[in-house]
């Protein structure tokens, strides 16, 4: 991988992390727990495998539960390596999906082939905050320039999180059960939307 200038890249574990693989890792637990995070480990690896054609430079690993924040260098790169950086994820995940179906018969296989498609099918969203979102800002910042790109990509956000959110009340109303959903858009319109958030975001 290509990290920055004469540095190893610095690997932090939050404490919520660390506990989440604890409890992995007690008696009682199922292996088949671990699938869910591997899938977004395979996403991540995705993502580094990328960064390291297109040259980029990784500061910083931040692991969570589900995933990780990867810190680049500040070097400029195209907006195609940028694409091709927000994809990898994707490419990944969809990948380690298909690879899974001579074995598809099995149980487990099954569950971590749904944890990789369902990984892919979130980050393909057009929501700033999912590689989706950061695919379509490239687009848009190639054809229309950054400004009206940022315009753009916000409209459509915001009209993807809402459609999530009638879907996800949909599904709760038909279910009484299936909060994921829900959680999911009410996280996504809170980070990007709710005014201490925003602040936040553009300081």
């Amino acid at each position: 991988m290509c990290f920055a200038k004469n540095t190893v890249p610095s690997v932090r574990i939050p404490a919520a992390t660390a506990i989440f693989w604890a409890f992995l890792l007690l008696p009682g637990f199922q292996p088949s727990a671990l699938l869910a995070p591997a899938a977004a480990l395979i996403h991540e690896a995705g993502h580094l495998l990328a960064m390291r054609l297109c040259r980029v430079g990784v500061t910083e690993i931040t692991l969570y539960p589900f995933g990780a924040d990867i810190r680049r260098t500040g070097e400029l790169t195209s907006y195609r390596s940028d694409f091709l950086i927000y994809g990898a994820g994707i490419a990944a995940n969809l990948a380690a999906a298909l690879l899974c179906l001579p074995w598809r018969a099995r149980e487990p296989v099954i569950f971590f082939q749904l944890c990789n498609l369902m990984l892919a099918a979130l980050n393909m969203m057009p929501v700033s905050l999912l590689d989706g979102g950061g695919m379509m800002h490239c687009v848009l910042c190639r054809y229309c320039g950054y400004v009206k790109a940022e315009r753009i990509g916000d409209k459509i956000s915001f009209l993807t999180v809402v459609i999530l959110w009638i879907f996800s009340l949909y599904i709760l109303f038909y279910t009484s059960s299936n909060f994921s959903l829900f959680l999911l858009s009410a996280y996504l319109f809170a980070t990007l939307y709710l005014p201490s958030e925003r602040k936040g975001k553009n300081q």
